[in-house]
């Protein structure tokens, strides 16, 4: 029995060279989607501006000062000089001036800002680690799409060898008057059959390679191509849900970026509010003025400073207003991560269950093929010798194969549905 199922897996398993490709393993594909997808790229640039955002803000701490200068030539006109008979026919003046301003206090509102810049800035990087996550996920599914589809020839590749070796042995037997021509036409068609799924297996392997390599980012004259697929030498173990679940909650990149868009509504309400208290403001100013050139003297230096005082009386309604609508941007953040955490923990449970499912069902298939290869081999072999019917070597021929494709999905099916898991608790983004 053991002999049958190894003949079998190596028929379904066994892989020739596919021209000039690139095997990449499922992680090294990860690695290098990480390196060159566009999408990773460009939400370390949206990390870039909210780092910068909230660097422009925290610049408000410091005072602002602010540099000055001007020289003027003035050259009355004729009349003026005839109006005004001791008026200087020309004259130079020049000036500077540093004016400096520091804002003291304004309610908390400069403050407030400046930790909603942070928040938002924390909510960018946790969702560069989700578009991150989502790029692995999406590889690891394409990476094992094309794996399926490469064995999917390997399978019409094996159907169309037996079928034509079918035709040729009832070819001979009709020849010798020991069979039917009809045997003959039977097992034309059933090749010409698997030749029509020879063909759409190359051209699915082909479109599997090619969103494959969209993922990668990949524009070479070489093509890239998965490993071959291999059995699960061991039964994967099944996460328990409430241990994953809670696990999820503080490592799931949309659940952290979502939090922090929560605090960061907050604190931005809290930010409008301050427009309620006074603004208070430290001012100061040094300038100096002298005619005919620019050599300044102490004499030509004057200053002053000073404490401002502000408070908006009345704006029409239009500040009650801003903080009505810092209130419901807090309540929508909020309810958008009590839904994300519900659709979180959804997942959890059901990419779980979908994996214990899948585990399952690949023992069955194994079986299964050990079983059709066993019956195919009987029943060829009662039909040479005439007591079986062509109807039940077809039978058998279609059972070992449908065997063969839903052992391939199996396999395929208990790596995605770890995938899944992995993706759902975010244990898929690296360490």
């Amino acid at each position: 029995m053991k002999t049958i199922l190894a003949t079998g897996l190596c028929i379904l398993l066994s892989f020739h060279s596919f021209g000039d490709d690139v095997t990449l393993t499922r992680k090294e594909a990860q690695t290098r989607a990480l390196q060159d997808n566009p999408s990773v790229q460009s939400a370390h640039s949206r990390m870039q501006q909210a780092e910068a955002q909230w660097r422009q803000l925290r610049g408000q701490n410091l005072p602002g000062i602010f540099l000055g200068g001007s020289g003027t030539w003035t050259e009355p006109s004729d009349r003026s000089l005839e109006a005004a008979p001791g008026l200087e026919a020309s004259s130079e003046q020049f000036a500077a001036t540093v004016e400096a301003s520091w804002l003291l206090f304004n309610g908390g509102t400069r403050k407030y800002t400046i930790e909603a810049a942070r928040d938002r800035l924390s909510a960018s990087q946790a969702l560069e680690a989700q578009t991150r996550l989502l790029l692995l996920a999406a590889v690891g599914q394409g990476y094992h799409a094309a794996q399926l589809a490469r064995v999917s020839i390997r399978i019409a590749e094996s159907d169309l060898a037996f079928n034509q070796q079918q035709v040729d042995d009832a070819s001979k037997r009709h020849k010798a008057g020991q069979g039917a021509y009809a045997d003959i036409l039977n097992f034309e068609i059933r090749s010409n059959t698997a030749a029509s799924d020879l063909e759409q297996a190359h051209s699915n392997y082909d479109s599997t390679r090619a969103a494959l390599e969209a993922l990668l980012a990949h524009d070479g004259p070489d093509r890239i191509a998965p490993e071959e697929l291999t059995l699960p030498e061991a039964v994967p173990e099944v996460p328990e849900i409430d241990r994953s679940w809670k696990h999820a909650q503080t490592n799931l990149p949309s659940l952290v970026a979502q939090r922090s868009l929560v605090d960061s509504s907050q604190r931005q309400l809290q930010s409008v509010r301050g427009n309620y208290w006074p603004e208070l403001r430290l001012v100061g100013n040094v300038n100096a003025a002298r005619p005919e050139d620019p050599a300044f003297g102490g004499e030509d230096v004057g200053s002053s400073a000073g404490i401002t005082l502000g408070y908006n009386f009345y704006d029409g309604g239009a500040r009650r207003n801003r903080v009505r609508e810092a209130e419901a941007v807090a309540q929508e953040q909020q309810l958008a991560l009590e839904q994300l955490q519900l659709d979180a923990k959804a997942e959890v449970q059901s990419s779980i269950s979908n994996l214990n499912a899948a585990i399952k069902k690949l023992a069955l298939t194994k079986r299964n093929l050990e079983l059709t290869t066993e019956n195919r081999e009987l029943i060829e072999k009662a039909y040479r010798a005439g007591r079986e019917s062509l109807i039940r070597l077809n039978e058998a021929q279609r059972d070992f194969v449908n065997a063969q494709s839903r052992l391939a999905l199996s396999a395929i099916q208990v790596e995605t549905a770890q995938i899944r898991v992995l993706q759902a608790t975010g244990d898929l983004l690296p360490q």
